[in-house]
C-alpha cells in the first residue's frame, strides 16, 4: 500500500472516529442511557473499521505457516475467554484484545508491508484520536479512557507509541508523541512522562548495546531505591515533595514509602531462609491486607520479589528481564517500561509484555 493511500485512509479514520461520537451521543440521548452504555455503544462502533480492515489485509497480506495460525488461534481464545469470564465491559475487552492481538503481530511480523505492521498503524489512529476525543468530552480527575486506571493506560500509550516508533521514520516519533504526551499529562502519571523521555531518546537510537548493560543495572538499582530516597529527601525538607495534588505533601508518595518501609522491615526480621527465598507467592500482598483489612497493593514490585521470593528469586527473575533486554533495542525499551510498571502492581497484570518480549526476539534488530 503506498504512502499516499495510507495517509488518506488515516484521515478518512480520524473523521470516522469523530462522526460516531456524534452518532452515538445522539443515540445514548434518545435511549436515555448512562456513561458506561454510551462507551459500550461507542467501542462497539470503533471495532467495526478494525474487523472489516483486519478481514482485508489478511486476505492481502498474511502468510499461513503454523507460528501465524497459532497466533491467531490464540488472541481468538483470548477474546472469547475474556468476554465469558472478564467482569470489565465486553467491548472493552474486544477492544483491549485487538489492541494486544496487533501489538504483538507488529511485533513478530518481519516484513514492513505485512499486515500487523499496517494494520496497527490505523488501530493507533482510531484509538488515540478516540482517547483525545472523549477527554475533551468527559469530565475526570485523572483521564483514564477506556482502561480501568489512569496508570494501565499510561502504559498502554506508551507500549503502543514505542511500537509505532521504533525502527520507524522520525515523523512517527513527532506526530504520535505529541498526542501521547498530552494523554499522558492528563493522567497525571508521574513516572510514565519520566519515561516517555527515555523511551524518546531510545527509540531515536542513542546508546550503544554495551552501555545498555550498565544502564540497565543502573535502572534497575534506581527504581529499586526510589523510595528510600524519597524518605531522605523528605526528612532534609521537613515535608513531602510536592508533584501532583499541590498540597505541601504528597499523599501518594508518602503512602506507597510507608508501605515500603513495613513491607521491607517485616522482611529484615525474617529467618535467613526466608531472607534468601521468600515468604511465598503473594505474601508481600497478604501482609499490607492484614494491616488495612482489604487489599490495596504494595506498589513496589521490586519489594513485593524479595519478600515473596527472597534475594536469589529476585536476582534469577531481574537476570532473566536483563538477558531478554540486551537482545535488541525493541526488546529493551520493552524491557524498561515493564520496569517502571512495577510502581503500578502491574508485574503480574501486564502479561501482554511476556508476549510482545518472546515475539520481539523474532525479529532482526540492530542497536
Amino acid at each position: 500500500m503506498n504512502n499516499v493511500l495510507r495517509v488518506s485512509l488515516g484521515i478518512i479514520l480520524m473523521v470516522y472516529v469523530v462522526i460516531i461520537l456524534f452518532a452515538t451521543n445522539t443515540i445514548s440521548g434518545y435511549l436515555h442511557t448512562n456513561y458506561d452504555v454510551f462507551v459500550n455503544i461507542y467501542i462497539t462502533m470503533l471495532i467495526a473499521p478494525l474487523i472489516m480492515l483486519m478481514i482485508v489485509e489478511v486476505r492481502r497480506n498474511i502468510y499461513y505457516d503454523k507460528l501465524s495460525i497459532y497466533i491467531i488461534l490464540f488472541f481468538v481464545f483470548v477474546i472469547i475467554s475474556g468476554v465469558i469470564l472478564s467482569s470489565y465491559n465486553p467491548a472493552i475487552f474486544i477492544l483491549f484484545a485487538l489492541v494486544l492481538y496487533t501489538v504483538a503481530g507488529s511485533v513478530w511480523s518481519k516484513e514492513s508491508d505485512l499486515i500487523f505492521n499496517s494494520f496497527f498503524e490505523y488501530l493507533a489512529v482510531i484509538l488515540i484520536t478516540a482517547l483525545l476525543i472523549l477527554s475533551l468530552v468527559t469530565e475526570y480527575d485523572r483521564f483514564s479512557g477506556f482502561s480501568v486506571s489512569a496508570t494501565t493506560l499510561s502504559i498502554y500509550l506508551l507500549i503502543i507509541y514505542v511500537v509505532l516508533v521504533v525502527d520507524k521514520p522520525k515523523i512517527y516519533a513527532l506526530l504520535f508523541g505529541l498526542p501521547v504526551v498530552y494523554l499522558l499529562l492528563i493522567s497525571q502519571t508521574r513516572s510514565a512522562l519520566v519515561l516517555f523521555l527515555v523511551i524518546v531518546l531510545l527509540s531515536m537510537g542513542y546508546g550503544e548495546r554495551k552501555h545498555m548493560k550498565k544502564l540497565f543495572i543502573v535502572t534497575v538499582l534506581l527504581l529499586s531505591f526510589v523510595y528510600p530516597i524519597y524518605g531522605a529527601l523528605s526528612a532534609l525538607t521537613d515535608s513531602g515533595i510536592m508533584l501532583r495534588d499541590g498540597d505541601l505533601q504528597d499523599g501518594s508518595f508518602i503512602t506507597r514509602y510507608w508501605l515500603t518501609m513495613y513491607i521491607f522491615e517485616d522482611y529484615l526480621q525474617s529467618n535467613i531462609f526466608h531472607i534468601l527465598f521468600g515468604l511465598g507467592a503473594e505474601q508481600s500482598r497478604s501482609l499490607v491486607m492484614d494491616y488495612y483489612g482489604y487489599d490495596v497493593h504494595v506498589h513496589n514490585d521490586f519489594l513485593r520479589l524479595l519478600y515473596d521470593f527472597g534475594v536469589i528469586g529476585s536476582m534469577i527473575y531481574i537476570f532473566i528481564l536483563y538477558k531478554i533486554a540486551i537482545k535488541n533495542r525493541l526488546t529493551y525499551i520493552l524491557i524498561i517500561i515493564y520496569l517502571f510498571s512495577f510502581f503500578h502492581n502491574m508485574i503480574y497484570d501486564v502479561y501482554q509484555l511476556c508476549i510482545l518480549l518472546i515475539f520481539a526476539q523474532q525479529r532482526s534488530r540492530h542497536w
